[in-house]
């Protein structure tokens, strides 16, 4: 059976502004709930929408561009019964609401029909009661058929709150949320611009330095990116704009390190690799593909190209130097090979003090030139380059409960 997502583009309660004005970093909250729901397995998206504007033809383009699952636009009734057959499972989500994607997935996972509550409290009173005890918390899963007949006997009236009574009446599952969660934003329905900045926070708080194959740098930096991942959301950042930055920047970097000047192309260098990981964590946070692969390469395949240059100088012709430079960045680049290889579990099993990256031989290898210890620097990358290797072939793994 098809998981169709359903989904509304239109602006639900008297608030003063439009849905163009409300956006969750760049995107409108429905692109953000359509994003959502492909990851939570949707095979179709319908957006029901009144007023097809520009934008939103746009979106549904883009989507199903990346994606290659159909997006469509779609209005009430006899529209919207010609995308539905009754097998389908219906992914409900109620219009301007963000549903943290853990749940969203259990929802979509469940049986039809089902829904997700939330006790009747105070900090949840403008959500849509279901009864004296819960309210409504945004999404539901229902049956195609039960849509089909709801279509059929409403015409124009609201379908979303028609069938959630229709869910209620066939005494759906019920999957109750904490009421924290409305109350620290991780479920909001998007009203305000505060609403809107609210949900943004939160996103940002966990999506940054929390993924499997970080190291060590990227632990220690998180708190610092999460800020500016968040701050560049506000400002309504592309991520697409940070990578084909941080491709520049690794450019400019070997450019430098050829000219000689290594106190300005390991900045550079640095610079790219920092502009790449935000467009990763500006990326997870907004459900938006990550930079494409050849750009990963090419910016950190610079960073070595750095190292290898200002190392060869140092060396000046000397074989064993050469070697000394060379085998250490021929173990961090075989690193980051391994590491783009695993997937998932096996990615988590490799500690992040096992992990040793250009980006950490960079900021060693500056470190080092502003003090006059250049060769030091070169010294200690090498040998943080054959421990960590050590460490992955010696140190057991992590075993799974």
């Amino acid at each position: 059976m098809r998981l169709v997502a359903l989904l509304s583009a239109r602006m639900q309660s008297a608030s003063a502004y439009t849905p163009d004005e409300l956006r969750i970093g760049v995107h409108l909250p429905v692109e953000h709930q359509a994003r959502q729901a492909i990851l939570a397995g949707a095979g179709q998206l319908l957006l029901r929408t009144d007023t097809p504007t520009a934008e939103l033809a746009r979106l549904t383009d883009r989507l199903s561009r990346e994606t290659g699952i159909p997006v469509m636009l779609v209005g009430d009734g006899p529209e919207l019964a010609r995308r539905i057959e009754k097998d389908d499972r219906i992914l409900l989500l109620a219009a301007q609401t963000v549903i943290p994607q853990q749940t969203l997935e259990e929802l979509a996972a469940a049986s039809p029909p089902a829904l997700l509550v939330t006790p009747t409290e105070p900090a949840t009173e403008h959500l849509e009661r279901i009864d004296g005890r819960h309210v409504w918390a945004g999404g539901a899963l229902v049956p195609g058929e039960m849509v089909l007949l709801t279509v059929d006997m409403l015409g124009e009236w609201d379908l979303e709150l028609t069938l959630l009574r229709r869910a209620v009446q066939h005494n759906a599952r019920r999957i109750e949320l904490s009421p924290d969660m409305t109350t620290s934003g991780q479920l909001v329905r998007i009203e305000t611009r505060g609403d809107a900045e609210r949900a943004m926070a939160v996103l940002s708080q966990g999506g940054f330095g929390d993924t499997a194959g970080r190291d060590m740098l990227t632990i220690a930096l998180a708190p610092v990116a999460r800020h500016l991942v968040g701050l560049m959301a506000r400002l309504q950042v592309n991520p697409d704009q940070l990578g084909w930055a941080s491709g520049l920047l690794a450019i400019l970097g070997v450019a430098a390190a050829s000219a000689g000047w290594p106190r300005i192309a390991l900045p550079l260098s640095l610079l790219a690799e920092a502009t790449l990981g935000l467009q990763r964590g500006s990326a997870q946070v907004i459900l938006r593909p990550a930079a494409p692969f050849w750009l990963q390469l090419l910016t950190r395949g610079a960073t070595l190209a750095v190292l290898a240059v200002v190392g060869g100088r140092l060396a000046e012709g000397s074989a064993l130097g050469l070697a000394g430079v060379g085998l250490p960045l021929a173990l961090i680049a075989a690193q980051s090979v391994a590491d783009a290889r695993e997937k998932g579990s096996d990615a988590r099993s490799i500690r992040p003090w096992m992990r040793f990256t250009g980006a950490m031989a960079a900021a060693i290898a500056l470190g080092g030139s502003l003090v006059g210890g250049a060769v030091e620097a070169f010294l200690l990358i090498g040998l943080c380059a054959f421990g960590t290797v050590a460490a992955r072939l010696l140190v057991p793994e992590d075993k799974g409960i």
